[in-house]
């Protein structure tokens, strides 16, 4: 029938080219008839023949993820972590995906990245960053004041400065942000810094825990 005829198409056409822009054009067509299933299925049937194709398990995760299919989605990265268990990079965009539906999973992944190799400043960042999203802002200001260390960056004060704020520490606060803000370069939030410091100079800022 119609569909037999598509699945048949999509299979060979991922012979041909399975790239992240094939995988959302099938998505989509089967989306539009209401038959998103099969193309779960077609992707599913293709993961398990070529399972060391690490970007279309990146894929099936996010795509779960963001349909709601949350178990799929951690049992996809179950087995996707014994693959990638010496990889610190595949680790950190394990974490980053779950960042927004499941942060303690996000953390385990972030923390098998870290221990790989606890000197790599983007293993570091991610978790002095899911630190302070899990309020553990103690830990999260250790993790940065690290990262900071191994290089001055302003964009990552700006950030030590928010988690000193939540911890109460108006003054010190203060201090990372013009340390920040001397700098001549331009750097993503500067002007989110440059509000905050005036905030935080004319007005009584509190941390969100008092």
């Amino acid at each position: 029938d119609q569909y037999d005829k598509s699945i048949y198409y999509f299979k060979n056409l991922l012979f041909i080219d399975d790239s992240s822009k094939v995988l959302n054009f099938i998505f989509k067509k089967f989306s539009e008839c209401g038959k998103t299933s099969i193309a779960y299925d077609i992707l599913e049937e293709w993961i398990k023949t070529h399972p060391t194709r690490l970007h279309l398990r990146y894929y099936i995760i996010s795509s779960y993820l963001n349909s709601g299919k949350y178990n799929l989605a951690e049992s996809h990265a179950t087995n996707l972590e014994e693959l990638i268990k010496n990889d610190e990079s595949s680790m950190r965009n394990l974490s980053t995906l779950f960042m927004k539906f499941n942060l303690d999973k996000s953390i385990h992944f972030a923390q098998e990245a870290y221990l790989i190799n606890s000197g790599n400043i983007n293993n570091i960042n991610l978790l002095g960053h899911l630190s302070i999203l899990n309020k553990q802002y103690s830990k999260g200001v250790s993790f940065i004041r690290k990262s900071l260390l191994l290089k001055d960056d302003s964009e990552t004060r700006y950030y030590l400065a928010l988690a000193l704020l939540k911890q109460g520490q108006k003054e010190n606060a203060m201090a990372e942000i013009k340390n920040a803000l001397r700098s001549n370069h331009h750097f993503k939030s500067k002007l989110k810094a440059e509000i905050l410091l005036s905030q935080i100079s004319h007005s009584e800022y509190y941390s969100e825990n008092n």
